[in-house]
């Protein structure tokens, strides 16, 4: 058995290949720790228009690729049955996508992140990670989670209002790197339920504390503090029903110490945020505020369960909310169907169920439902004394799909998501293998097409800066230097009629405004917004066409009956009051 190398006794074994476990949670580092912190000026918005999502897409294109990879390399695929049966409501969800009313182009990217979430899980599960691997996941968010909530405090406490991220010092609700309050606020809530969840998990060794439970501890004073001062309805019912949940497993399984330890933590922290609170002039601002989001939500939820029950079953087809809405409102509103038109400029319903429902019919709604089912399930199917807990760690990011759309807000949420349906099934599942007979494809394509998407998303983020000085300046040389005009293709086109507007109202070249009018009309056709009406309105009356001006008008009123339109004044001349577009 020594000495047979190279003779006809060798047996042939096939050689056990170290696998990239290193290289994979690297590229999770990457997303929590790298990608997550690169700030650029921006306009804000959603999706690919915060240029930290862009990197972030990147991390997961590059995790993703280091997973097919090694599969590939081990000649085995493994999986478990949630693999196949979240596979199956993928699959359910993306049906819609080929009815013949759906915009394939709108939202063929929705359903590409909905297959790269499926992948990402897939990917988490071709490792056998050790425990401290499989944890070292969560010690990822929690990190995480303490960076924002320290950026949350330097928001609060040492920014002015001249400051390089741009930050709202009088708004008073920090936002870390999200730009946006209630995800901040439902971040910070599940940060703080995790260090409870870790807390527990986390044994004192011969009675000595390890380091490990210092940022558990201190993550309480950390973040509630914020959650208080972001005063986040989301943010408040997260944390509250959130903690209820963790209480069980705390009690069960955390030493006395610990427990009294992180309780304490918890103390300090709200003492900390009710001083913030009250020392804030401007809390009554932001409290109306988060007042107008609630009342908003009690018409718009009626209003868009009446467009489920008007097309139950093929919807109004992937990409059409925004459009459909807009006009099934105006004519309900009209006809005194409902008392409140709809909310200006709405393009998601603030409620992931409904918007899946209404735009892609039953299909799709029985296949959120069974996805949710099927995790739930798992969570049944774990060791007592810990379910409450694992549906505490979902419950403010769940919550927060169903008042707003988190997902779109921010990568990392999902990321979050993905990461604690992998945790939940890892602790109940049986893996499974099967075998890759004809790996090369599979090799090539998850290199590839991931390669792809990371030089993608980078020239994004690099064109994401001239974007914004675009913006700010309107000095068309900037548009040279964004080399991937791909990402930002409807704001580019924005942004250059705009320049064409200012440039042909300034002037008074008739030229320029009809090719402006030209591009407005067709761009009202998927994007109605009431700056594009405006700006269409005072075009046309300067142009001297007045009937097709009024025309506009009546149309515009009838789509916005509460926004208040400017009719161009003729004896003061025809300038124009240009309005800038919506993206």
């Amino acid at each position: 058995m020594l000495h047979v190398e190279g003779t006809s006794l060798e047996t042939s074994q096939p050689k056990i290949k170290r696998p990239l476990t290193r290289w994979f949670l690297g590229g999770m580092g990457f997303i929590f720790f790298v990608a997550m912190n690169m700030f650029l000026h921006n306009h804000g918005g959603a999706g690919l228009s915060i240029p930290y999502n862009q990197m972030v897409w990147a991390g997961i294109a590059f995790v993703i690729s280091v997973g097919i990879v090694e599969a590939c390399r081990q000649g085995t695929w493994r999986y478990s049955n949630l693999t196949l049966l979240l596979f199956g409501c993928c699959v359910l969800l993306t049906i819609p996508l080929f009815y013949p009313h759906s915009t394939f182009e709108d939202a063929s990217s929705r359903i590409g992140a909905l297959w790269a979430g499926w992948l990402l899980f897939s990917s988490l599960q071709q490792f056998k990670f050790s425990l401290a691997q499989r944890e070292s996941l969560l010690w990822f968010i929690l990190l995480c989670a303490i960076i924002q909530a320290g950026l949350g405090w330097v928001q609060h406490l040492i920014f002015e209002q001249e400051n390089p991220m741009g930050y709202n010092v009088a708004s008073g609700r920090p936002y870390g790197m999200f730009q946006q309050v209630n995800v901040m606020a439902s971040f910070m809530a599940t940060g703080l339920i995790l260090s409870g969840y870790l807390l527990a998990r986390k044994t004192v060794y011969k009675g000595r504390w390890a380091w490990k439970l210092i940022p558990i501890i201190l993550t309480p004073v950390l973040t509630i503090p914020l959650i208080l001062t972001i005063n986040s309805f989301t943010g408040y019912l997260g944390t509250i029903i959130g903690g209820l949940l963790i209480v069980p497993f705390l009690w069960i399984f955390c030493s006395k110490k610990k427990l009294v330890a992180w309780s304490v933590s918890c103390l300090l922290g709200i003492a900390i945020g009710m001083s913030w609170v009250q020392v804030e002039t401007s809390n009554r601002e932001f409290r109306t505020a988060s007042d107008i989001e609630a009342n908003a939500r009690t018409y718009i939820y009626p209003q868009v369960a009446k467009m489920f029950l008007t097309k139950p079953i093929s919807g109004y087809g992937y990409g059409n909310f925004g459009i459909e809405y807009l006009k099934e409102t105006a004519q309900w509103y009209q006809n005194n169907d409902f008392d409140d038109p709809g909310l200006l400029g709405l393009t998601h319903p603030h409620n992931e169920l409904l918007f899946w429902s209404v735009e892609g019919g039953i299909v799709a709604l029985v296949g959120l439902m069974l996805a949710a089912l099927f995790v739930f399930q798992r969570v049944l199917q774990a060791k007592r004394g810990t379910k409450l807990s694992l549906i505490g760690l979902f419950f403010p990011i769940v919550l927060h799909t169903q008042t707003e759309f988190p997902f779109y807000h921010s990568a990392i949420p999902f990321v979050v998501f993905i990461i604690f349906i992998f945790w939940v099934d890892n602790l109940t599942c049986r893996y499974k293998n099967y075998e890759i007979e004809f790996p090369l494809p599979f090799k090539i394509m998850g290199t590839v097409f991931p390669s792809f998407v990371i030089i993608y998303m980078v020239t994004g983020f690099y064109s994401a800066h001239w974007m914004t000085k675009f913006e700010l300046s309107m000095n068309t040389d900037y548009l040279k230097r964004v080399i991937n005009p791909v990402v930002w293709g409807d704001r580019i086109e924005v942004n250059t009629f705009a320049y064409t507007l200012m440039r042909g109202a300034n002037e008074n070249n008739t030229d320029m405004l009809e090719e402006y009018l030209a591009w407005a009309t067709k761009s009202a056709q998927r994007r109605p917004w009431p700056q594009l009406y405006q700006n269409m309105i005072a075009v046309t009356f300067v142009l001297g066409d007045v009937a097709a001006a009024e025309q506009l008008w009546d149309e515009a009123q009838y789509l916005y009956p509460r926004y208040k339109f400017a009719w161009p004044d003729s004896e003061d001349g025809t300038t124009i009051n240009i309005e800038r577009v919506a993206m």
